[in-house]
């Protein structure tokens, strides 16, 4: 028996979103989407002389020398994935092969060639929290990255994972080139999806919405600089729901607020005082069981309709 070993890693983790779903729906056409998967990840990771640590299902788990090397593999495979995706024009849009990563830095022991400790436990937590298509690394992980002329990152901040003692810095990352609506609907997946849950996840991920503020935001910034403010009124609540729905239609309204706040160049305007605002968003919410409804509207200081539209979710 071969004696522990401590020492620092970059650890990846990878799996197949919808997986459980995808193989209820059709378990012969998922286990080739899985082969397909293993093929492109594992090509990926050996590329960047990574290795292969363990399959777990559909997830892959895997280990590199250096955080760089596991970044480049992460990126490599979501753009391989991406090609496939493209190749396969029959396919259902709902049975595309899409993944998620994470990838963290930091101490793990080896013990027989397998690898233990919080730097496996963090991966293997970022991984579950990325958006699809997406990469989620640690603080520590953006820190080793020398070059990112060819990345897209946003940064989530400090956040709590589960099981692990310290908030840790995280970033969403993904190949530069990405639509300025596709960067901002993963922020969107992230922030909604796990703070109000699935319902809500799921009827703004579509994007309907993200697409409609970031033309507005793209009218914005045609215009003079102090042009840049946008005023959000609160989302009525429709449902006969009482306190309780007027709870998650606060919500909503409050968890579009904080993601438009982080937007560089756009000022958000006191809901009570939005004179010179030059944009206005507003719009209802209405939830029954597992559904819900959202309608919005994104009008000019004229009242012009900018955008908008209905987001329905299940």
């Amino acid at each position: 028996m071969t004696p522990n070993t401590h020492r620092l890693a970059a650890i990846l983790f990878a799996d197949i979103v919808g997986y459980s779903r995808l193989m209820g729906e059709d378990q012969a056409d998922t286990l080739v989407l899985l082969a397909r998967f293993r093929e492109i990840v594992e090509d990926h990771i050996a590329r960047e002389d990574g290795r292969v640590v363990e399959h777990i299902g559909d997830q892959v788990f895997a280990s590199f020398d250096s955080a760089q090397a596991a970044v480049k593999a992460g990126l490599g495979l979501q753009n391989a994935l991406a090609e496939f995706n493209a190749a396969e024009a029959g396919r259902a849009e709902d049975r595309r092969l899409q993944s998620r990563v994470g990838i963290h830095l930091g101490e793990v022991v080896e013990k027989d060639g397998d690898l233990f400790g919080d730097g496996v436990n963090v991966a293997a937590r970022l991984e579950s929290m990325a958006p699809p298509d997406w990469l989620c690394i640690s603080g520590v992980v953006r820190d080793q990255l020398t070059d990112t002329s060819g990345i897209t990152l946003i940064p989530l901040g400090r956040q709590p994972l589960k099981n692990i003692r310290h908030k840790v810095n995280v970033f969403l990352a993904a190949p530069a080139g990405l639509s300025a609506t596709a960067r901002w609907r993963a922020h969107y997946q992230y922030r909604f999806g796990r703070r109000w849950g699935r319902p809500l996840g799921m009827a703004l991920g579509g994007g309907a919405l993200a697409s409609a503020l970031v033309a507005g935001i793209l009218v914005l910034r045609s215009q003079p600089a102090e042009a840049h403010y946008l005023a959000v009124s609160d989302f009525r609540n429709l449902a006969e729901e009482g306190d309780r729905g007027d709870y998650f239609s606060v919500g909503v309204t409050e968890a579009i607020r904080a993601q438009l706040a982080s937007i560089p160049t756009l000022y958000l305007v006191d809901r009570k005082q939005d004179i010179g605002a030059r944009l206005r968003l507003e719009g209802s919410v209405q939830r029954s069981a597992e559904q819900v409804r959202i309608v919005f509207r994104l009008t000019s200081k004229d009242g012009e309709t900018v955008g908008g539209g209905t987001v329905d979710g299940s």
